[in-house]
């Protein structure tokens, strides 16, 4: 690994097989290496704060420390309020 960031080169996965769960079948598991790892980890910290900025308040997706209950509660207080009503038809 460099410090240049355009002569980085991913490491091979290791390549397990395992059993599956209450089955005689076998799966391939995929495992990172530590220095990918590390890697994904520093891009992480880095770009992560970046791009929180940018989004939207109201994005739900894909976002850490949101979820799909968040955005149901968003929606229920949304409706909740006294105009919300001009809009939905019983």
């Amino acid at each position: 690994m460099t410090k240049n960031s355009k002569s980085y080169k991913v490491s091979l996965l290791k390549r397990v097989i395992i059993s599956k769960t209450n089955s005689k079948e076998l799966r391939p598991l995929s495992i990172f290496t530590i220095g990918n790892r590390a890697v994904q980890a520093v891009y992480n910290l880095a770009v992560n704060p970046m791009v929180e900025t940018k989004l939207d308040t109201n994005s739900y997706g894909f976002k850490k420390e949101r979820s799909q209950y968040n955005a149901i509660v968003y929606i229920r207080s949304w409706l909740d309020k006294n105009y919300s009503s001009e809009y939905i038809e019983n």
